[in-house]
């Protein structure tokens, strides 16, 4: 019952950041972007495209891509 109510949480931080987003609301989408646990995938491509200090200087919740690829990953070559 424990994931339910977590998968809930997460998925409404998601909804409430893209909102962010939607409005050009930068400051709530920063406050919120920390919350939102990303795909792991994504935040490859992410670090693919724009270098791995970009992803931690604003601030990405990593913890998919931590337990996926290890807590080493962002620095590591692709």
């Amino acid at each position: 019952m424990e994931a339910q109510g977590e998968f809930e949480q997460e998925m409404e931080n998601a909804i409430e950041y893209v909102r962010a987003l939607m409005r050009k609301d930068k400051e709530e989408a920063s406050r919120l972007r920390p919350l939102v646990k990303f795909e792991a995938e994504s935040l490859v491509l992410m670090k693919q495209k724009f270098g791995a200090e970009y992803v931690r200087s604003r601030g990405y919740n990593t913890e998919k891509a931590d337990k996926k690829y290890g807590p080493g990953w962002l620095d590591q070559e692709d």
